[in-house]
């Protein structure tokens, strides 16, 4: 990825700290949080949210019309339920209105059976999320 070999241009000084963080070799291997693929979902969020304009030419991902920006990624992991896991600074009663709205969803295809096990999760603490990944079935969120 370009961007990536440029030095992730144009992101903010503390996303870049953490990319660096979460690359860097030198780190304990427990102490990563990541697996590559996540990683690259997760450079893939930022580079939406905060790559330049001409970074991006072309792609436009229209708004939901709320306050924020929301964007989502989806892996399979193997046997453990597909998760939707928000990340979230902050809560707000808009933001549990969703949930609750995205547990009956979550409930609805977990019912209909044919797409797969499902579950959901937010954190609103970084140090929450190896935890909640073992919660959901993966037994190693290093």
């Amino acid at each position: 990825m370009a961007w990536r070999d440029a030095g992730y241009a144009d992101v903010t000084g503390i996303t870049k700290r953490l990319l660096k963080h979460w690359h860097d070799p030198e780190e304990p291997q427990e102490d990563r949080r990541f697996f590559f693929c996540q990683l690259e979902a997760i450079e893939t969020l930022i580079w939406l949210t905060e790559a330049s304009p001409a970074e991006r030419q072309g792609i436009n991902i229209p708004s939901d019309g709320g306050d924020f920006t929301r964007l989502y990624t989806k892996m399979a992991t193997g046997s453990a339920p597909v998760l939707v896991f928000e990340i979230k600074g902050q809560d707000t009663q808009q933001n549990r209105t969703i949930r609750e709205c995205l547990a009956e969803w979550v409930t609805a295809v977990n019912v209909h059976g044919g797409f797969g096990e499902w579950a959901r999760n937010v954190s609103f603490n970084p140090a929450d999320i190896p935890g909640i990944l073992v919660k959901h079935g993966n037994n190693d969120p290093s």
